[in-house]
This record gives C-alpha cells, structure tokens and sequence, in this order.
C-alpha cells in the first residue's frame, strides 16, 4: 500500500502479497477509520471476490470515494454481486502503437488512412525509421500496452 502524501489517499495494487491474507473491506474499513476519504484499487480485476466486496464498501462506506481499475469489464459485469447502482464503469482502450510512440519518445506521428498507406508507403516508412527504429519499440509497447 502506498499512502499518498495526502493523509486522505490511499493507493492499493491489488496484486500485492499484504491481499494473500488482508481483505479489501477490512482494508477500507481501516483506511476509513483514520480519516481516508479517497481509496484507489489498482489490478481489481486480480482480486478474488472483488465484486462482492467493492459492493459492501460502497454500501458500508458511503463517504468513502472508490476508484478502481480492472483489465477486464467483462468479468465485473459478469460478477456475483451488483454494482451498476453504484459504480461508473469508463471503458479506456488501450493507446495505439503511434501513441505510444509519442509518449515515449516525443515524436508526433500523423493519423494515416489505409489507402494512403497503400499509395505512400515507402515515403511514409522513410520518415518513420528516420525518426525511430519501430521494432525496438514493438516489444515494450506489447509489454506496456496490452499484454500486461
């Protein structure tokens, strides 16, 4: 757990070891008890229960503000216990290669419609390999990006 620099937030990874034998409503229960007013999950699509308990936090903490991250929507929406009376659900993809390609290395790339990838290829592979070399970026953004 990481305790912000605000006495008030809390950052949880839900991967981490301390949930092998910690509960998260015991968590927010704590958390809630010494003040904490903004709880962030990350990795709950990682933790066993998650619905069932994020509901109990929500319903038994009502002024605690919940904010949580999961890889899957699919499988909280499939999960035992109802939050869509409670939880906001924003579906984020994840960045594109050329997206990534700008926050990593600060190059701006241009949008490129198929046809004109077909027609210009080759000029537009010149300016990118002039710029960066693509395949040594592939593999970090597949690590980055989706495969995590």
């Amino acid at each position: 757990m990481n305790q912000c620099v605000d006495d008030k937030v809390l950052y949880a990874l839900l991967d981490n070891l301390y949930f092998s034998e910690n509960g998260l409503y015991d968590l927010a229960d704590w958390f809630s008890k010494k003040g904490g007013q903004l709880l962030v999950l990350d990795e709950v699509h990682r933790y066993p229960n998650r619905a069932v308990e994020l509901k109990n936090i929500y319903d038994d903490f009502s002024f605690l503000k919940v904010i949580f991250t999961a890889s899957s929507l699919l499988q909280l929406s499939k999960a035992k216990a109802d939050l869509s009376r409670r939880v906001v659900m924003y579906s984020m993809p994840g960045l594109s290669f050329r997206e990534f390609l700008l926050f990593e290395t600060g190059d701006k790339f241009p949008i490129l419609k198929p046809d004109d990838i077909l027609r210009h290829h080759v000029g537009y592979a010149a300016d990118i390999i002039a710029k960066i070399k693509p395949l040594a970026w592939f593999e970090p953004y597949l690590n980055y990006d989706y495969l995590l």
